[in-house]
């Protein structure tokens, strides 16, 4: 029996930089609680915020990888339920803020949880597709307002059947709708979700930068407006006829609530005895926005958003220091820092868009590289930019630090990487600061898009845009070998601390091993279902950390070529998580066949011609060669493969399955694909598709 190798098993530590996740929905958790509180999603987490001074009250921990999807308080004031992606329901105490019951009934995501008036029941809803998104019951649980995907907001009388004890056993029909009209909102979109508060006001959204807000008039209201209505008829006209009491009627329009950012969620809350709207923003920020009923028009004077312990954009890069004390995080608007034990933001720094950040010797400066071109030199102390240094003409993709710590490299698709030295100017105070300044400069014949130095300070790495990786000796800039086989750009490379192999990430979603001697290719393997965004050797070892735009970080043994371990990130809320996340080669090579049968039936069908692949098949028709690519598809793989179809060609497939069931063909898998396709490729709210539904 062979010696076997033990591998440290690396785990999730935890989540920042996250405020409200899209995922999940925002909650109230009553006005009695100090500041009030309010519940959002970050990750798999529950963080409760304190938004009078915009702090972190406490945090409810969840399973790693199973993200929340809904958040509901209890009426009790006792409970907060949580439900999450994998179709967990978790409850916590308030006080204690522990999980005290997990419910596992559900097999998909949970999108609906509410209790009861008395907080002991509790209802739960998993993930479905239906018109009606959501709803809300108002005047005394009367009358029923749905959202659906469109315009129209529909309102429902709702009538309480006379039944006797026996009956209310045993019936299940025990209320009644009536259709009392609608009312049309702004929004273009479906309805996300709606909420109601004082049983009269209630608002809802669509992914829109605003809210909207109705409210019910009360029996005296409606009285007063149809004696004005009465007596403004009797004037212009001798009919006096009685007004209908239709939804439109009986509802004031509110002015816009309008947001910083799309609404993902929202809930309604008395804050300070004055109605108002908590929204989970989708850019990762919350807000509120009181709510004027007397006034014509909202202003955003008085809303507080709760915005800086995390970015509005994604994040291009992150450094950590020396010391593991800081982290830094940049993206499209600032730089962060981090406190790395207790992951509290403890620096925003507005600098502009950052793709690339490192930390100077010492870690009380950082530099940061800019879209625009430029270099900023960053006190960390202070938080204050001390120099900006037009360093190229285009995007600064890359930094690499001098083994001297004498300064660093920067990378730009100017097509040159520059040697800045670190120097002590005098600013004009006559204190003296750190500066940078340029020693020299390689001209490249294509875009740069990685570097690195090896510890050895002997050879420098470039990553161009032509698929290769240019390798030369740091203290001449003289070229040394090339190294080629990556069929798309490399979008990351690093060397490892003995400077004997260098490994590669690329957009092919391919990584390679390279021996740093020669050149050579140790070993290419496919690493990601996506791009490979960045790749990074542990230090001392050849074990390599990878990351993928399929959302995944893996281990590998760089000696053995060996995958170690896969690290799923949390964030996506899509259905991307559960299928695209699992492609194969295999499952690409069958959607691949699938599609190209899609495209000639479509072209045979708007030309007529005679098509060379159908001919060579034994001149079948273009229904046949579409259902035999569909059966060669492994059963397993069946859902896999068609969730890679574009949208055009699914309305063309699911014409051709509804043939094939007609025509009593396949029919057991043609319906599996029609239920599938129904599911996850979001028709319902495609009119294109109506009729077939």
């Amino acid at each position: 029996m062979g010696l076997t190798r033990q591998y440290l098993q690396w785990e999730q530590a935890g989540v920042f930089n996250a405020i409200c996740s899209s995922s999940g929905n925002v909650a109230v958790l009553g006005t009695h609680f100090e500041g009030g509180l309010v519940a959002s999603p970050a990750a798999e987490h529950v963080i409760i915020w304190r938004l009078r001074d915009k702090s972190k009250h406490a945090v409810l921990e969840g399973e790693v990888g199973n993200y929340v999807t809904r958040i509901c308080p209890s009426t009790d004031k006792k409970h907060l339920a949580v439900g999450a992606f994998k179709g967990s329901i978790f409850i916590y105490e308030y006080k204690t803020c522990e999980k005290v019951v997990t419910f596992n009934g559900h097999k998909s995501e949970v999108t609906v949880l509410n209790y009861n008036s008395s907080g002991t029941l509790l209802v739960s809803g998993s993930k479905h597709k239906n018109e009606v998104w959501d709803f809300v019951i108002l005047r005394n649980e009367s009358l029923l307002v749905t959202g659906s995907i469109d315009s129209e907001l529909r309102a429902w009388e709702i009538q309480y059947l006379e039944l006797d004890s026996f009956e209310r056993r045993t019936s299940l029909d025990m209320v009644s709708l009536v259709k009392r009209g609608s009312v049309i909102r702004k929004g273009l979109k479906r309805v996300m979700s709606m909420d109601s508060i004082n049983d009269c006001i209630f608002v809802c959204h669509g992914s829109d930068k605003f809210a909207e807000a109705f409210e019910v008039l009360s029996d005296e209201a409606l009285a007063k407006r149809a004696k004005r209505q009465q007596k403004k008829k009797r004037h212009n006209s001798e009919d006096s006829t009685q007004p209908t009491e239709s939804f439109a009627n009986m509802v004031k329009t509110l002015p816009l609530l309008k947001t910083d950012s799309k609404v993902s969620s929202l809930m309604l809350q008395h804050y300070e005895k004055i109605p108002s709207v908590v929204c989970g923003l989708s850019n990762n920020a919350i807000q509120r926005l009181p709510l004027d009923l007397a006034s014509s028009a909202n202003s955003n004077e008085d809303s507080l958003i709760l915005s800086l312990p995390g970015h509005r954009f994604d994040v291009r890069t992150v450094s950590i220091s020396a010391d593991n004390t800081l982290l830094a995080s940049g993206s499209k608007e600032a730089l962060k820092l981090w406190n790395s034990k207790s992951l509290t933001c403890i620096r925003t720094i507005a600098t502009g868009y950052v793709i690339s950040s490192l930390f100077v010797p010492g870690d009380r400066h950082m530099v940061v590289g800019l879209k625009e071109g430029s270099l900023l030199l960053i006190d960390i102390a202070s938080g204050t930019i001390l120099e900006t240094v037009s360093a190229h003409l285009s995007e600064v993709w890359s930094l690499s630090p001098l083994p001297s710590q004498s300064g660093f490299l920067s990378g730009s698709s100017d097509k040159t990487v520059k040697e800045w030295l670190y120097d002590l100017v005098e600013d004009e105070h006559g204190q003296k600061r750190l500066s940078v300044s340029l020693s020299r400069t390689l001209e490249l014949e294509e875009d740069i898009l990685s570097i690195k130095v090896t510890v050895s300070g002997k050879y420098l790495a470039v990553a161009l845009l032509d698929n290769t990786v240019k390798v030369f000796f740091l203290d001449t800039f003289k070229f040394f070998i090339s190294m080629y086989g990556h069929k798309l750009p490399v979008s990351s490379l690093d060397i490892s601390t003995d400077s004997q192999l260098m490994v590669t990430g690329s957009a092919d979603r391919n990584i390679k091993l390279w021996g740093m001697d020669f050149g050579d290719c140790h070993k290419s393997m496919f690493a990601h279902d996506d791009a490979v965004t960045c790749v990074q050797f542990l230090p001392q070892t050849h074990l390599i950390f990878t990351a993928g735009k399929d959302g995944l970080i893996k281990q590998w043994d760089g000696d053995k070529f060996l995958l170690i371990q896969v690290l799923k990130l949390i964030g996506a809320s899509t259905d991307e998580v559960d299928f695209a996340g699992r492609k194969s080669h295999e499952t690409i090579c069958f959607a691949e066949k699938l599609i190209e049968a899609l495209e000639i039936h479509h072209t045979f069908t708007l030309t007529g011609e005679a098509n060379a692949t159908l001919v060579a098949m034994g001149d079948i028709s273009s229904e046949e060669y579409v259902l035999n690519s569909l059966k060669r598809i492994k059963a397993s793989e069946v859902e896999r493969s068609l969730y890679i179809l574009p949208f055009d060609l699914v309305i063309i497939f699911l014409n051709l399955l509804e043939n094939f069931v007609a025509k009593n063909i396949e029919i057991e898998l043609s319906m599996k694909c029609i239920m599938f396709l129904i599911r996850y490729a979001l028709i319902l709210s495609n009119q294109q598709l109506l009729s077939f539904i």
